[in-house]
């Protein structure tokens, strides 16, 4: 779905990353709970957390061989009003 296609990326803090969807809608999104799953344990590395890229319309690292659903970000996010 096209709400679910991210525009743009900024990261704020620690593991936090903004995002703003085609829709306008601007969200945050906290990644730690996520770290500890086996696809995304390298992202504890703050630094390779940090360079990410936008691919697709999804943000992905390591070149795009890690990336994270779009709609996931979309759906629990935080709004940022």
């Amino acid at each position: 779905m096209l709400n679910f296609h991210i525009i743009k990326a900024t990261y704020l803090s620690d593991y936090s990353v903004r995002f703003l969807f085609a829709d306008k809608t601007l969200k945050d999104f906290d990644f730690r709970p996520y770290l500890n799953l086996i696809f995304f344990k390298e992202l504890k590395e703050i630094n390779l957390f940090k360079n990410f890229n936008l691919k697709n319309n999804t943000i992905t690292w390591c070149n795009g061989e890690i990336d994270f659903a779009p709609d996931t970000i979309y759906e629990q996010g935080v709004i940022v009003k």
